[in-house]
């Protein structure tokens, strides 16, 4: 059985990359101080799932159903990462219109209700509240 505090920890991280609020305010609406950038949430997503599929010490309580939902998020993420391209989209264009990146957002939100992480509360919490700003 999953650790429930460990199955927590991934969604409150998995959350960043699986919500469009999030997206829209701190990609979108991106300022110098305060932005989300697609490298970091990847990096940090495919860290997540590594530890998982190698069953990592802080990760090894991850099993069953949640296990799998992971790593079928992970083979989303190791296809559709070669074709974010950073290179040619801003941030709002990635946000909004990249089908890989959207394919990203979609898969990780799955992962998440598969690991019944409530994505709505923690956007309630993180991205909605006038008081949040990014790294506080």
């Amino acid at each position: 059985m999953t650790d429930p505090n460990v199955a927590h920890g991934i969604g409150d991280t998995l959350a960043w990359l699986a919500s469009r609020a999030a997206h829209d305010r701190w990609m979108v609406g991106a300022t110098k101080d305060h932005y989300l950038l697609p490298i970091d949430l990847i990096n940090t997503a495919d860290h997540i799932v590594a530890s998982v599929e190698r069953r990592l010490p802080w990760a090894a309580t991850v099993d069953g159903p949640e296990r799998e939902a992971i790593l079928r998020f992970g083979d989303v993420l190791a296809a559709q990462t070669p074709l974010v391209d950073e290179s040619e989209l801003s941030l709002a264009e990635i946000a909004s219109i990249s089908p890989a990146w959207s394919a990203i957002r979609d898969a990780a939100a799955e992962c998440l209700r598969d690991l019944n992480f409530d994505l709505e509360e923690w956007e309630q919490r993180n991205v909605r509240s006038e008081s949040v700003a990014l790294g506080d």
